[in-house]
């Protein structure tokens, strides 16, 4: 009887589409961006938050709105082997609202709270959008004051400028208005709106009794004319919001902060109110390579949801809430590769074998003593060029060249041999590659002398 050999299973090694590996350069700004938000944050009393990537779908599909693209065509949504409906995090301040009401921190208001992670989204990969895809946020619940959405602009400023990005970028403001204010607005943008319905593109049709103020905010060339043509929001403000958003400018403008009004500037969904912004890439020209494109423009973007927490209670809980989110990957295509490729400047450690396998032994050993030391006693980031498993005698022209190529950031090389094993370790002979010197000095003086090679090509 003839066996049936099992199917050998191949391994796809390519990653899956919309989504990639992070390393080099590219990890590095990623950690700069990171480290930038986390210590601004610091600045403006936020704490860390950490949620899960997989939630309940019903925290994205009631706060999101059913009638969006992201819940009908984009939500990465399945059943679990329990049968539970589960979703992999779209955004992050669904999350947090969520967190806020789960962990019982209502009643320790107000909450300020920062985060980064990856995000999912099953959309069309294109330059600066993934299907994974890594956000900064920030959330700041419990305060309806004016002041706290100048106080989360103001961060995202200092957060741009800390990159800086912030000459290359205009933050695009507007006011939604209260619940009073978007109700008088919205009766006579759908009457304006459904008199030029045979001219608006089918998505706008759909939301045209669903969502009409999402048309406002339709990229869709035959929505434009249009939503030029139709009523402004600012029109049909109540004197409280009016008033609000004033105060709003007013302080801006005492902050030094500019702005540019976009009526067109809206968030379809209920529970936002009032301020609503973007901080939108201009570049240095039009032309500008680094550009993401007229899609892809908005790096930062926020606003007022203060009836998330309320419609995620089921009317339980009112808790007025303020954030924004960047995406990191579009920040990091902003910044330039330059001063990122050499931001890491270790000390390599090179041992100088001979055809003597008991001496390499030893000198492997010298040269893991001496990079501890370096690391530990004095903070000095430490790389050995290990010695390939059964390589005797090496050529130092070779292993230099190794160096450079795999570590072009390296600023010292210490060069580890006979006589230095022989000299019981206390004398340090290292090469300066970025002034091409050579020099030999006592190791309890290593440190010191790292640090006036490095002020003397400053």
């Amino acid at each position: 009887m003839k066996r049936i050999q099992p199917v050998k299973r191949v391994i796809e090694t390519r990653p899956v589409r919309g989504m990639r590996d992070r390393f080099g350069v590219d990890a590095l700004k990623y950690n700069h961006v990171c480290a930038i938000g986390q210590s601004v944050a610091n600045l403006y009393g936020f704490q860390p938050v950490a949620t899960p990537i997989l939630e309940h779908a019903s925290v994205f599909e009631r706060t999101l709105g059913e009638d969006s693209d992201i819940i009908g065509k984009e939500l990465y949504t399945f059943k679990d082997k329990s049968g539970d409906q589960l979703t992999m995090r779209p955004e992050g301040t669904a999350g947090a609202a969520r967190a806020l009401l789960s962990n019982n921190l209502t009643n320790s208001l107000p909450v300020k709270w920062y985060y980064h992670g990856p995000m999912f989204r099953h959309e069309r990969p294109q330059k600066g959008r993934f299907r994974q895809f890594e956000q900064i946020g920030v959330e700041y619940f419990g305060s309806r004051n004016v002041s706290s959405d100048v106080e989360t602009i103001d961060m995202a400023a200092t957060f741009l400028k800390k990159l800086s990005l912030y000459d290359k970028v205009e933050l695009n403001l507007n006011t939604l208005g209260d619940s009073e204010s978007r109700a008088n607005y919205r009766s006579v943008l759908t009457e304006f709106l459904t008199s030029h319905k045979h001219n608006l593109s089918e998505d706008s049709v759909r939301r045209l009794s669903t969502n009409p103020l999402r048309i406002l905010d339709s990229k869709h060339p035959d929505d434009a004319s249009i939503v030029a043509q139709s009523p402004r929001l600012s029109e049909y403000l109540s004197a409280a919001s009016r008033d609000r958003f004033e105060q709003l400018l007013e302080n801006l403008t005492s902050l030094g902060i500019s702005y540019t009004l976009n009526s067109n500037l809206v968030r379809g969904l209920d529970y936002y109110q009032d301020t609503v912004f973007e901080f939108i890439y201009r570049g240095a020209d039009v032309d500008d390579s680094d550009s993401l494109g007229a899609q892809q423009g908005t790096v930062l973007a926020g606003g007022r949801y203060d009836g998330l927490v309320k419609l995620m209670s089921g009317g339980k809980t009112d808790v007025p809430g303020i954030g924004w989110a960047a995406g990191i990957d579009r920040l990091t295509m902003l910044l330039k590769d330059k001063g990122f490729e050499h931001s890491q400047r270790p000390v390599v450690i090179i041992t100088i074998t001979e055809e003597d396998t008991d001496f390499n032994r030893r000198l492997d050993q010298r040269a893991l003593q001496l990079a501890h030391q370096f690391r530990t006693e004095l903070l000095i980031p430490t790389v050995i060029q290990h010695r390939e498993e059964g390589a005797q005698s090496q050529r130092v022209d070779k292993l230099l060249t190794k160096v450079l190529k795999t570590l072009p950031g390296a600023r010292y090389v210490v060069f580890l041999g006979r006589q230095e094993l022989e000299d019981g370790g206390d004398l340090i002979n290292y090469r300066d590659l970025a002034q091409r010197t050579q020099a030999t000095v006592p190791l309890s003086s290593i440190a010191s002398s790292f640090k006036s090679h490095s002020q003397d090509s400053a």
